[in-house]
């Protein structure tokens, strides 16, 4: 049940419960499977009304979610230009979109997991390197003599 977490409050307000189960006729789940309860806003009494909604809610899978951090990786913009000329359909637009879409989905997915690891991987080549110098730093001084040619 979606809505209120209780269906009834007391007038003093220290009683609470809750409708959990509901009469309806044999095969009504089979007729209506996706069938929802949402408790309603307690205007004019002590119990919630309950809305019964038998209407699917659900409009199809989301293609894939889009991050603008993405757009901060370094060549981002160029992989999924190259991709999308990479894709051929031969069909119905609106069906060709929503292959391509979800094709695509999974060339990005793959392509950010190689970016982070090897970012990951820099990241962990940098800090070992710090504690190197944090090291090389308790044992001596970092500072280097301007006198010396590092050639």
């Amino acid at each position: 049940m979606g809505g209120a977490k209780f269906t009834y409050i007391s007038d003093r307000g220290d009683k609470l419960s809750k409708l959990d189960r509901f009469l309806v006729c044999l095969g009504f789940l089979e007729s209506w499977p996706g069938a929802a309860v949402t408790a309603l806003d307690r205007l004019y009494s002590d119990h919630r009304p309950i809305l019964l909604s038998t209407c699917p809610h659900d409009f199809g899978h989301i293609p894939f979610r889009f991050y603008n951090s993405w757009f901060e990786l370094q060549g981002f913009v160029e992989f999924v230009m190259s991709k999308c000329n990479q894709f051929h359909f031969i069909g119905s637009g609106d069906l060709a979109l929503a292959t391509k879409l979800r094709w695509l989905k999974g060339r990005i997915k793959d392509w950010v997991g190689f970016e982070k690891r090897r970012g990951n991987e820099l990241d962990s080549n940098y800090k070992k390197r710090l504690a190197e110098l944090d090291l090389l730093a308790e044992e001596r001084s970092l500072i280097r003599d301007l006198n010396i040619d590092n050639s």
